[in-house]
């Protein structure tokens, strides 16, 4: 097992993938999917965990979501930040934008 972190997104929020040979999860993908992808490779994505609903921390989840058939985690209480642009703070940034709703509320 390895944990592999990038840093992406407008503001180089730190994202986490960890993989084995055969299975990946990533953590907080704020952004920049084309520098996720490739770490990932062919493995299976479990699980997209977002610590938190800011958009430095969940702009990319649509894109993994698409991608991947996979399943999107957040703690209960932030779910509704992810589909709210002013709660996750990407609309002062004129960029609103709406996460693909969590399958796993923690």
């Amino acid at each position: 097992m390895e944990i592999i972190k990038k840093v992406v997104g407008l503001l180089g929020a730190n994202c986490y993938i960890i993989r084995n040979e055969t299975e990946a999860v990533v953590i907080d993908p704020g952004g920049n999917p084309e520098l996720i992808y490739p770490v990932i490779g062919r493995r299976k994505l479990l699980y997209i965990i977002n610590t938190h609903g800011h958009y430095d921390h969940i702009g990319a989840n649509n894109d993994l979501k698409s991608r991947y058939d996979t399943k999107l985690a957040c703690h209960r209480d932030e779910y509704q930040v992810l589909v709210n642009p002013e709660l996750n703070l990407s609309e002062m940034v004129e960029m609103p934008f709406i996460s693909v709703m969590p399958d796993i509320l923690l």
